[in-house]
């Protein structure tokens, strides 16, 4: 009985142990399925955008259209920050985006838009003029090209064009 409860006790510990085997594999794997959705270093997250929602089932209307899209996450860089600008609230359509942007310190030049896809490559591009006075705000738009696909798009950085 006594050799019993020693091979049950055995064969316990090694199922916990196979088991704990591949934890930082697992973690890792985690990690990395979330990494094309974390800002690089020099952008930071607008605090108005939604988290991304991913629906497993595609689900698709009666119309068969796909269901509404989760609005993309923008990124703005901290070079805009240092410039005086602000960048509020956003909207994004089919050709084009708009942000609203505050300018607290007056602002002449040139903006840039990038479109990225889940793994973070650049799908799109658009660049505007902006001329603001100090405390003067107002949307900013940007088009994107024609053969530009708006269901691969992700993440918006915002930055300077010079």
């Amino acid at each position: 009985m006594k050799t019993y409860s020693l091979l049950c006790a055995a064969a316990f510990l090694a199922v916990i142990l196979a088991g704990c085997a591949g934890v930082d594999a697992r973690r890792e794997q985690r990690w990395a399925a979330f990494d094309p959705l974390r800002p690089d270093p020099e952008f930071r997250l607008l605090p108005d955008r939604p988290l991304l929602k991913f629906s497993r089932s595609g689900n698709r209307s009666a119309a068969g259209e796909r269901a509404e899209e989760a609005a993309p996450l923008v990124w703005k860089s901290a070079e805009l920050d240092s410039r005086g600008l602000e960048g509020t609230a956003s909207r994004f359509c089919r050709e084009k985006f708009e942000l609203y942007m505050i300018a607290r310190t007056g602002f002449r030049g040139k903006l840039r838009a990038r479109a990225l896809n889940e793994r973070r490559e650049e799908v799109g591009r658009a660049v505007t003029t902006l001329e603001r006075n100090p405390d003067e705000a107002g949307w900013v738009e940007f088009r994107f090209p024609e053969r530009f696909a708006p269901e691969e798009v992700k993440v918006i950085a915002v930055e300077l064009a010079e």
